[in-house]
């Protein structure tokens, strides 16, 4: 009979959480387009964007691309160095990263620091908000992962 009490709410939070991961993952966007054309404006621009409306504030983004060949290879060296050191050893995600953050923040007794990869960052600025929420980083790793996947 105990067994019943714990079964049932327990496939109940499994079914919201098999129904919440199916709908982040269907309603992801498509990164696709970004093999062929620059994004017009991110996440943080139309943020910042809503910020400055809200003071009354003027804003107008400029900004100018650079093709990647044009960009200096000992200052792609250093961003990588600096924000992904395993970049071209994972899909998206640094599993191994990851494992460290959490045991230093067990072991301190604090939370986490970030591990996110490059990949997940691009994920976060093009498309998610800058807040934290498990949700949040659940659908950063699934656009992390379609963005390895498709580009």
């Amino acid at each position: 009979m105990k067994k019943v009490r714990f079964v049932r709410p327990a496939l109940g939070l499994l079914a919201v959480f098999a129904a919440v991961l199916f709908y982040s993952w269907i309603s992801l966007p498509d990164v696709r387009i970004l093999q062929k054309q620059n994004p017009q404006s991110t996440a943080f621009m139309e943020l910042r964007a809503r910020e400055a409306a809200a003071e009354g504030k003027p804003s107008r983004p400029v900004w100018r691309w650079t093709s990647y060949n044009r960009i200096s290879p000992a200052l792609k060296r250093a961003v990588i160095v600096s924000e992904d050191a395993a970049f071209w050893g994972h899909d998206g995600l640094d599993l191994g990263e990851l494992r460290v953050s959490i045991e230093d923040s067990v072991r301190r007794g604090v939370a986490p620091r970030g591990a996110s990869t490059i990949t997940q960052q691009l994920a976060k600025n093009l498309y998610l908000s800058p807040s934290y929420s498990p949700h949040r980083k659940l659908v950063e790793l699934m656009i992390a992962r379609r963005l390895e996947a498709e580009l």
